[in-house]
């Protein structure tokens, strides 16, 4: 539902949201671009930018150059030229997506992790192919040496 009158949420201490409705509809999408574009015609000096959803406006604003009241106050009035402005019809940009299906170059082995925790940057890495059987009997050995670790250090206590 579109709301008679915005609420204005503060959301930390140079930024604030105008919510238009409780929906999420091309009504109350096309309310919020209006008003964005409003805004975009009338600046507010200290308003460092504006970021549209569905249904509300963030604003982000620098509270050195306008406080929240007077910002509030300028966006009360431009509420009330919402209309004046034509507001341009919307662009399709198609942005082509893979939904998984991707090739996995590598994988690191489990017992393989702290060394490559030490690497630096420039570090070159070499993969080799290994079987699962392997991999078990790496992390057994790693295990074993953790193990043997921990008994280590349990005795110097």
């Amino acid at each position: 539902m579109l709301y008679q009158n915005s609420i204005y949420r503060i959301m930390g201490d140079r930024s604030l949201i105008i919510e238009f409705g409780d929906e999420i509809s091309p009504e109350m999408n096309q309310r919020v671009m209006e008003f964005t574009h409003t805004m975009d015609a009338n600046p507010i000096e200290g308003v460092v930018e504006t970021i549209p959803t569905y249904r509300s406006l963030l604003i982000i604003y620098d509270p050195l150059k306008i406080s929240f009241n007077v910002l509030k106050q300028r966006i009360d009035d431009l509420q009330k030229k919402i209309g004046e402005i034509q507001t341009p019809e919307p662009k399709i940009i198609e942005i082509p997506v893979v939904y998984g299906g991707y090739r996995k170059i590598a994988t690191v082995i489990t017992s393989d992790l702290p060394l490559l925790g030490q690497l630096k940057p420039g570090d070159k890495v070499k993969f080799k192919k290994i079987t699962l059987d392997q991999v078990y009997r790496a992390l057994r050995k790693t295990e074993m040496r953790m193990d043997r670790f921990k008994e280590r250090l349990s005795s110097l206590n």
